[in-house]
């Protein structure tokens, strides 16, 4: 109870105890007060299992509002008597019974829900009755619940998965300038970059200095997008006169032949390299060589700077073309 009611407190903190009384809203734990019935009292029937009908909790709240008994609403008990003998009771009776009940609702409702009172309902039909303050401190307790589950959830999406938008044509045509891809930041954390896969990373400081002499700006959160064309141990030669990049002897061949870039921002910033790839670092390469500022221009990534693996493409939406 002390846990409630520093629950309670922690999300009322503009009413002081003597309004929270006044208001309901102190912590009472939740429990079925059928045999405390009495006439006159107000309470609040609910679908949460207590001495009623052991139905489910559709049927609970079909036959509720069948009878006009409904889950969640204030109701005063007017008068009662015993099912069995018919004879009038002012409490229900030691020892429990089922008890014939005569209720309306203590405020008008929705007109999709009135109807001619009182109405006439069994203890049976109800599966659980609360107090009003019963009913407050389980209906407070269960919004702050659900407000630290949403938060968390945020949070922890916050650290799962992220949206970006690629603002360069550096990996055309496999992403394009403009498309929006949700990426994950779990992997990175266990996972050093594959061979041939496309990774997010923080522009190390050669990059900025790169791009900030070509009067562009790098934010605090942006993160840039490559691909992965050389690990540790492999040999790597970039010649600048074409600005071609051979792995192990072989020609490296670019996903984005096709790009529609004869020229770009890469031009005149190839430097000439030749040596082996060192742990803890890998070589990565844009689709799209005229225009891609990587790895030929700045060096290598440390596999700190690796934040994020693409998932999916979610804009825009893939084109069918008619054949």
């Amino acid at each position: 109870e002390m846990v409630g009611t520093s629950v309670l407190k922690l999300i009322t903190p503009g009413m002081d105890e003597e309004r929270r009384k006044k208001s309901g809203v102190f912590w009472r734990g939740p429990r079925d007060i059928r045999p405390e019935l009495r006439v006159g009292q107000v309470f609040v029937p609910t679908t949460l299992a207590g001495g009623g009908r052991r139905l489910g909790f559709l049927q609970n709240r079909e036959r509720m509002f069948e009878r006009g008994i409904y889950p969640g609403i204030e109701y005063r008990l007017m008068g009662m008597r015993d099912e069995q003998t018919k004879q009038t009771l002012f409490q229900v009776p030691e020892g429990g019974g089922d008890v014939e009940m005569t209720v309306r609702p203590i405020y008008a409702l929705d007109k999709r829900l009135e109807r001619q009172w009182p109405v006439v309902v069994s203890s049976t039909d109800v599966p659980c009755f609360l107090t009003q303050a019963m009913y407050n401190s389980l209906t407070l307790a269960g919004t702050a619940a659900w407000s630290v589950f949403v938060i968390l959830f945020f949070l922890c999406a916050r650290e799962t998965v992220s949206f970006y938008k690629i603002p360069s044509a550096s990996m055309e045509p496999t992403i394009n300038r403009g498309d929006l891809i949700l990426a994950e930041k779990l992997s990175p954390k266990w996972k050093s970059p594959e061979r041939g896969e496309i990774v997010l990373f923080n522009p190390p400081d050669s990059l900025r200095a790169v791009v900030e002499s070509q009067g562009g700006y790098v934010g605090p959160r942006d993160l840039f997008i490559k691909r992965v064309a050389a690990l540790p141990g492999d040999v790597v030669t970039v010649d600048p006169s074409d600005g071609s990049v051979t792995v192990n002897g072989q020609t490296f061949r670019r996903e984005g032949a096709l790009c529609d870039e004869p020229t770009g921002g890469a031009q005149g910033l190839v430097r000439s390299q030749r040596g082996k790839v060192k742990q803890g670092v890998s070589f990565v390469l844009g689709d799209c060589g005229p225009v891609s500022v990587d790895s030929r221009v700045w060096g290598t990534l440390s596999d700190d700077d690796f934040k994020a693996r693409p998932l999916v493409k979610l804009w825009p939406l893939p084109v069918e073309v008619p054949k």
